[in-house]
Formats: structure tokens, sequence, C-alpha cells
């Protein structure tokens, strides 16, 4: 064990399908395909960017990309705008590795962060200006 949630770094399919609450938040983890995916809930704020990098930057091992799933996220707090951006900038993490999918991802997003909406989505105001596909 390497200390990151009880997982293995060798064995990356013992954290398919973890579920993390902190500070009422429900992060659900899983790998697979060489992808780390993770779903947000409930409202977005800067402590849930804090919380998320604190999770991708403990469990991120260099797959290829990292999907965070903004479906389930109900409102996104102003002072949460671009905070996952400047939070993945400080710790090092692989900027052009994250993908924020869903409702949510274009208004938590930011430039430098890339966005996969869904369908009929582009009715929704989004904070990004290059990288996403509304």
């Amino acid at each position: 064990m390497d200390g990151k949630l009880g997982v293995s770094n060798k064995a990356t399919s013992l954290y398919s399908m973890r579920s993390v609450m902190l500070d009422n938040k429900i992060l659900k983890i899983d790998c697979k395909d060489d992808e780390l995916h993770i779903r947000l809930g409930g409202i977005y704020t800067a402590s849930t960017a804090a919380l998320l990098t604190t999770v991708i930057k403990q469990i991120y091992d260099g797959q290829e990309r990292i999907l965070v799933n903004t479906d389930a996220v109900t409102e996104v707090a102003d002072d949460a705008k671009n905070t996952l951006d400047d939070l993945i900038g400080l710790i090092s993490l692989p900027k052009d590795k994250v993908y924020l999918t869903g409702i949510m991802g274009g208004i938590i997003g930011s430039n430098s962060l890339h966005v996969i909406p869904c369908e009929g989505q582009s009715d929704v105001d989004c904070n990004c200006l290059e990288n996403c596909k509304m």
C-alpha cells in the first residue's frame, strides 16, 4: 500500500468504484482503460475543488486521461470557477490530461482544462474559451 486512500499502485483495479465522502461531497472514483474517472455531486465550491485536487494527486498514476463527470453537480459557487485549474497548476498535475464532462463542466472549467459537454448542452453558460466543444 502506498498511503493513497489505501490503494496499491500496482493494482489500480483495486480502487475501482471507491466512494469517498468528505465535507459532504461524494466522489465516485473508477480507474479503467488507462483512464481515471471521477464523478462529482452536490454543490461545487472552492473546497470541492481542493478535495478533488487532493484526491487526484493521491491516486493519479500516469493514466492517459482524468475524466471528471459533473452531471450530478447541482450548483457551482461563484468563487469556485477556475479554482480547479489554479489548484491543479499549483501541485503540478498535468492539466492537458484533465477533461471535465457533463452539464456543469463548462462552468467549472477554464481555458486550460478540456470540456466535453453532453449533447444538447449548448444553452449552458460556459466559463471556458478555447478547449470547450460547446
